[in-house]
């Protein structure tokens, strides 16, 4: 019998033995410990409590088995799992004696490949022992920090929920560290400080995950955190796609609350609504939508500001600024999607906007948007093949119109859902055919990135762009009365 475990568990497991005084009736034949650095005192304790060899694995949850335990110390290296290098912080290899980060290229991983991933354990690299054993030998420094933070409630959230927020705010390196007494610093590289307003974002995003009375302070450190070698050739220019923000809906939420609380006096609501809501139907690209209601005269000058200043925060928000009364006329699919698809963010939801939207209205609706729509997806299919080389971005401008064209079928035959999911698997076949569908999901799994781009390029953008004509033009047959013409028809899930 082989015992594997953690060495904290497993020194329980002997304290136990101990104090109970009793002796073991199926005694194991070798004892393996993985998940924490092991000590002197602890594998002693095991030894004498469980009467067998104690051994060690060196392991991570991203690779695996990384290391056996040596007899002469440290650890043996598995070659056959994955290649490893212990670096310095210019990214090169430390001599034999000296500690460095352990990094990981993955050899078995093929769903996720890790390449020269940063583990974040510290270990020193061992001269060779007699084991001939191919791999390098290691001993373990240190292991990488913690990377949970703990809410004012007890529960954990991990420190990647955060990564975003860190690029979006273009800095070089972030780090969070959390006090005993509970409080976080916010730890970030750059060539200058955040501003104020960008700070603030930082602190409202870590409180609105940790709880309100958080302490958290933002630590500005100059320059840049690289982890290069020196020859490394620049990188390139960011993109001017727009970059992911706070993947938490509360983290903006929060924010929002913040910024417009001065002016909650002119303000029936504020809502986020659309795809930002949606793990499951958002991309990278995606908008984040926000709706502020106001029963009061509009002072454009003032709202401007207010909305320039948060979007220079947080550049993919896209506000609208809406007078509830008619907006359920003008903008039937708005509402539609602010009853089916919304956090309210401030204040309540108007009595004005809580009937659903009137059919003859939605189909109106339709036809303006298909109208407009269908001259921009002709403008983006013939577009010279060379502009043609992204397909992510145009698989995310193609579900685009997809959707969009599926939720004005589904609500407009009955439907009551507009979440993007539920309406592509109810209604794109009906609108692009049973082939083209096809074409059309890969579209919507590629724009969110659960699929790779297709090594055809170009190709697989006139295929996209293709579905999404198609689906647009069905739609506009049918508001024009041809085949499938819409009446009104009865509520349906």
């Amino acid at each position: 019998m082989v015992v594997t475990g953690s060495p904290s568990t497993l020194e329980l497991v002997a304290d136990r033995i101990f104090n109970a005084n009793f002796k073991i009736e199926a005694q194991p034949a070798l004892v393996v410990l993985s998940g924490e650095p092991v000590s002197t005192e602890v594998r002693r304790k095991i030894i004498y409590a469980l009467s067998c060899a104690v051994t060690s694995v060196y392991a991570m949850g991203e690779v695996g088995i990384l290391g056996t335990e040596c007899p002469e110390g440290g650890y043996h290296t598995e070659p056959n799992v994955a290649v490893i290098e212990v670096l310095d912080e210019r990214g090169n290899s430390v001599r034999v004696g000296d500690i460095g980060e352990l990094t990981v290229t993955t050899l078995h991983n093929r769903a996720m490949p890790l390449v020269r991933y940063r583990t974040g354990d510290r270990v020193g690299q061992l001269p060779p022992c007699g084991c001939q054993d191919r791999g390098l030998r290691v001993r373990l420094a240190s292991v990488r920090p913690a990377q949970w933070l703990v809410t004012d409630g007890g529960a954990a959230v991990h420190t990647v929920r955060f990564a975003k927020l860190w690029r979006t705010l273009q800095v070089s390196g972030a780090r969070l560290h959390q006090a005993p007494d509970g409080s976080v610093e916010a730890q970030y590289w750059a060539p200058d400080p955040l501003t104020e307003g960008q700070q603030a974002v930082v602190i409202g995003s870590l409180r609105s995950a940790l709880g309100r009375q958080k302490t958290i302070t933002a630590t500005w450190t100059s320059g840049m955190r690289q982890r290069v070698r020196p020859d490394t050739p620049a990188a390139p220019e960011p993109s001017t796609r727009p970059e992911p923000l706070p993947d938490a809906p509360g983290d903006v939420a929060g924010c929002l609350r913040e910024a417009l609380a001065p002016a909650s006096n002119e303000i029936d609501a504020v809502l986020i609504t659309g795809s930002y809501l949606d793990f499951t139907g958002g991309t990278r690209f995606s908008d984040i939508d926000v709706t502020v209601l106001t029963s009061a005269p509009v002072q454009v000058p003032s709202w401007t500001n207010r909305i320039r200043d948060l979007r220079a925060q947080l550049p993919r928000l896209r506000i609208n600024v809406e007078h509830p009364v008619g907006l359920v006329t003008r903008s039937p699919l708005i509402v539609a999607r602010m009853q089916q698809e919304r956090l309210l963010v401030l204040g309540q939801m108007p009595i004005a906007l809580s009937g659903w939207p009137d059919h003859e209205a939605l189909r109106r609706d339709a036809l303006t948007w298909a109208w407009q729509s269908l001259p921009l997806l002709w403008h983006q299919l013939s577009a010279p093949q060379t502009e043609l080389e992204d397909p992510v971005y145009t698989a995310y401008l193609a579900q685009k119109f997809i959707v969009d064209a599926c939720r004005y079928h589904h609500l407009l035959t009955g439907g009551r859902t507009t979440r993007a999911l539920r309406v592509i698997a109810a209604e794109l076949a009906a609108l692009a055919g049973p082939t083209l569908s096809t074409d059309g999901h890969e579209a919507f799994e590629v724009a969110r990135e659960l699929r790779p781009p297709p090594p055809d390029g170009g190709d697989a953008c006139e295929r996209y762009l293709t579905v999404a004509s198609v689906v647009l033009r069905a739609l506009s047959s049918a508001l024009d009365g041809g085949s499938g013409g819409f009446a009104n028809q009865q509520s349906r899930p």
